[in-house]
């Protein structure tokens, strides 16, 4: 089976958060977005999702991008969060 590679960059603190897979960009957007509910204390605009390759678990391979590809959530990037 293929899956993507992914990861959450930390815009404030200049960091990535560590790796996860999941099968499509709608399954790890889907991830990410259940990860910025968990906690309201902070700025989801903060975060960008980024997807960095794949890996084949039958060939036991990652397959890497020559550059990380960002995964575009719209509705996050255009939206003001009030935290209540």
């Amino acid at each position: 089976m293929k899956t993507k590679i992914y990861t959450v960059y930390d815009r404030v603190a200049e960091e990535c958060a560590p790796l996860f897979c999941a099968r499509t960009d709608g399954s790890a957007i889907r991830i990410f977005l259940a990860s910025m509910d968990r906690d309201k204390s902070i700025t989801p605009t903060d975060f960008w999702l980024y997807c960095l390759g794949g890996f084949d678990t039958e060939q036991i391979s990652i397959m890497g991008l020559e550059k990380a590809r960002r995964v575009m959530i719209s509705e996050l990037e255009q939206v003001e969060v009030t935290n209540e």
